[in-house]
């Protein structure tokens, strides 16, 4: 059952107990000679209740949704009933006004603020009115209040007795109680409105938090995971390459083998380049043990980066513009930052192997760098912040490069989203298909 559904139910028993009650105040006021309409129109508003109660018991029952604006109208309907049986059974002298107070706790607790403002209008409007109904039909109310009116037109007499005076000073003092009943549930119903929205508001807020932590918690784990698995690999990768690198060299010398000698050498050069990555990721790795942050500035970290994407993709035409960003321009990360940010960079070299832009530029205190490639373009099930690993879009991927670069980004305050230009009609795409990687980061005021 929905949060809802289960708050109605408790509202519905709530009724329930608000019927008996009222009806026990009309077995009172028929032996107390209470108005014969007044009875009859007690009992006919307790018939409208009954049938609303039992409507909304069997509309529970079945499981129906209920929505926030039926809610509201239930609680907009438990005030008119309430106005209507307070007018036959005391007015504003009855006991049981403070019964308003129910449906607006109700509704600052589930509900918005703008349906609670609502019935706390209502409430204070029907509570005001009752004082209005038993000045101009005082034979309205019950038999008590009646009294009280009576007891006043007579203490206004030209010769009143010292015992009327006590009756007029009585009268006085019931009227002021009367008045400061109203203005405490008007006080009280603004309190408890104002306070426990504002107490429903932070408590929402700390609920996001504990969700984004929990969230951030499982994504440390799947990172610690593939770490784990990575760390494995990169173990057991370093034998078989160096055996390969061995016997290249080896066919290198081979005299029958030099019409193969450039194949051998760019083979060579490409096994060189792993071994390498495998001895920077150790080294990275240690670094990342020891929680290691330095200066790095902003330009010639892009150009190392260049220059290795340049050896990796040598058929990719990469444009860096750093125009826009300072020289001293610097942020403060660890080592993992450049391996993120060359990920996303292999990617769009993959993804558009004949050419793409790297822009970089400051705003504010951020640091934007745009990746733009011109291939197909992301699907759409990509676009936007990555959360989670996704199927990759590449035949062999594993889907975890993104996941991974916006983790290690997210770690060092930045985040990373993707934008499928082909959806957009901004002057950068042109009319054109591909991606735009934009890569925020930010920077190191120290």
């Amino acid at each position: 059952m929905q949060p809802l559904n289960r708050n109605l139910l408790l509202v519905n028993t709530v009724r329930c107990f608000i019927l008996l009650a009222v009806l026990i105040l009309v077995s009172t006021g028929y032996f107390f000679n209470s108005t014969t309409a007044g009875i009859y129109t007690t009992l006919l508003t307790l018939s409208f209740y009954t049938v609303l109660t039992v409507y909304t018991f069997n509309r529970l029952s079945r499981q129906i949704s209920i929505s926030e604006r039926e809610f509201f109208a239930h609680l907009g309907i438990d005030i008119s009933v309430l106005t209507i049986l307070f007018v036959f059974s005391g007015g504003s002298a009855n006991p049981f006004v403070s019964l308003y107070l129910f449906p607006i706790i109700v509704s600052a607790s589930l509900l918005s603020s703008t349906y609670t403002r609502i019935l706390l209008a209502l409430g204070i409007t029907c509570y005001s009115s009752l004082f209005v109904i038993d000045m101009l039909w005082p034979g309205t109310a019950s038999h008590v209040t009646s009294a009280q009116h009576n007891m006043s037109a007579h203490s206004m007499g030209s010769h009143a007795s010292p015992m009327q005076s006590s009756h007029t000073s009585d009268n006085s003092m019931f009227s002021l109680h009367l008045y400061g009943m109203w203005f405490t549930f008007a006080f009280s119903a603004l309190l408890i409105s104002t306070f426990v929205v504002r107490m429903k508001k932070q408590l929402a807020k700390q609920q996001q938090k504990i969700n984004a932590q929990r969230e951030s918690a499982l994504r440390d784990e799947q990172i610690i995971a593939i770490a784990t698995q990575a760390a494995n690999v990169a173990h057991h990768i370093g034998t078989p390459l160096s055996t390969i690198s061995v016997i290249t060299n080896d066919l290198k010398q081979e005299p029958e083998l030099a019409a193969y000698s450039e194949d051998l050498s760019v083979l060579s050069s490409q096994i060189e380049i792993c071994r390498n990555e495998l001895q920077q990721l150790r080294i990275d790795t240690d670094k990342n043990h020891q929680q290691l942050t330095s200066h790095i500035q902003v330009t010639q970290q892009l150009q190392e980066i260049t220059d290795e994407l340049t050896l990796l993709h040598p058929q990719t035409t990469i444009g860096l513009d750093v125009l826009k960003c300072p020289p001293e321009l610097g942020i403060r990360a660890d080592q993992g930052l450049k391996l993120a940010i060359l990920s996303l960079l292999n990617n769009a070299c993959e993804a558009s192997p004949e050419k793409i832009d790297i822009s970089v530029e400051q705003e504010n205190d951020k640091l934007i760098i745009r990746i733009r490639d011109y291939g197909e373009g992301i699907p759409q099930t990509l676009e936007g912040i990555p959360q989670q690993p996704t199927q990759s879009t590449k035949p062999t991927g594993l889907g975890l490069g993104l996941f991974l670069s916006h983790a290690t980004l997210e770690r060092q305050g930045g985040t990373v989203r993707l934008v499928n230009m082909s959806d957009t009609t901004t002057e950068d795409s042109s009319g054109d298909t591909g991606t735009l990687t934009e890569i925020t980061l930010p920077l190191d005021k120290s």
